[in-house]
């Protein structure tokens, strides 16, 4: 499996299905918004990269280096953001791991969950909002999942 984030590609394969479902997953898959072109070839490159004997060892090593650099920066910064939310102590964070998705505990204050001007409306969601309009942060409330 590979995948780098901002990139946006997918990847459906059919085995072993009937004609009619799989003209029926393909009507429904069309009906969504298309990959840009860069994401498109990023997709094409992950499920067919450079080989040797198919390409020049120089096109190899290129590809490959530059795959390792991709991987060993998300790595890093991986770790980092599990290391900087887990410095607060109001966050707990599990290790980031595959993609650069976050899943923190937030320990709001009771006095933030009972102020009357959140009433109707989640804590989780009022944070969420109020991180985006003073910081730019982009959230999803875990309330969303339940």
């Amino acid at each position: 499996m590979s995948g780098e984030c901002g990139l946006r590609g997918g990847y459906f394969e059919f085995v072993n299905v009937n004609d009619y479902s799989e003209q029926i997953a393909l009507k429904m898959k069309s009906v969504n918004l298309c990959s840009n072109t860069v994401g498109m070839l990023a997709m094409g490159l992950m499920v067919n990269p450079p080989k040797k004997g198919r390409n020049s060892d120089e096109v190899v090593r290129q590809y490959e280096g530059e795959k390792k650099i991709i991987f060993d920066g998300l790595k890093t910064r991986a770790k980092m953001v599990t290391e900087k939310l887990n410095q607060n102590p109001y966050i707990s964070c599990t290790e980031v791991e595959g993609a650069m998705y976050a899943f923190p505990t937030i320990k709001l204050p009771q006095k933030f969950a009972k102020d009357p001007k959140h009433q109707g409306k989640a804590p989780d969601l009022i944070y969420c909002l109020q991180l985006l309009e003073e910081t730019g942060i982009m959230t999803v409330p875990g309330s969303g999942f339940v």
